[in-house]
């Protein structure tokens, strides 16, 4: 009969250790799909600054020249003034 408990008490045992498995894979399971999801924020976050990051290098872009086109018409404008003897203040 000792036996026999032994054998009951083993696997009892086991039973326990099963769940014990099977609860962690469980928790573990939880925690990689929380980390798929932290992961997906990050990638679209960083999708969103490299958007970012092109439309402020456009919009730079755009001033430099929106600059220079200032600078082009202030220039012909002087020329335009000192060719038809308009004083500048």
């Amino acid at each position: 009969m000792e036996l026999q408990e032994q054998i009951n008490s083993l696997q009892s045992e086991i039973k326990g250790y099963k769940e014990q498995v099977s609860n962690i894979s469980a928790e573990r399971l939880a925690i990689d799909k929380q980390y798929v999801k932290k992961l997906q924020e990050c990638i679209q976050l960083e999708t969103s600054c490299i958007k970012h990051e092109i439309e402020i290098a456009k919009l730079k872009d755009e001033l430099k020249s929106l600059q220079v086109e200032n600078e082009t018409l202030k220039n012909s404008l002087s020329q335009l003034n000192k060719e038809s003897g308009f004083v500048e203040l």
